[in-house]
């Protein structure tokens, strides 16, 4: 997670992404926000920056349930290239 300001994991679901994310060094280390949660999902559609406000780096699981929230991810890169972002998703997320 050091070296890359983005890190995309995708794949068919149920094979693991979200419990690889949430149980595996260095995304165990890092804050989950999760597109499953109702309200993590209203606020990346609202206000996609406060899911990772205070934070340098974040793992942001079911991203494909919020493709808004891809263009603030950017952005966010653009201005601080210092952040850090682990995404997961079970729809190609490239093509997103």
């Amino acid at each position: 997670m050091d070296t890359y300001p983005i890190v995309v994991l995708s794949g068919a679901r149920q094979v693991g992404k979200s419990t690889l994310l949430a149980n595996e060094k260095p995304f165990s280390e890092l804050p989950y926000v999760t597109m499953d949660d109702f309200d993590a999902l209203e606020r990346a559609q609202t206000d996609p920056a406060s899911l990772w406000a205070g934070e340098k780096a974040v793992v942001l699981d079911e991203v494909q349930k919020a493709p808004g929230v891809l263009d603030a991810i950017k952005s966010a890169v653009d201005r601080d290239h210092s952040m850090r972002f682990a995404l997961s998703g079970s729809a190609n997320l490239l093509l997103m």
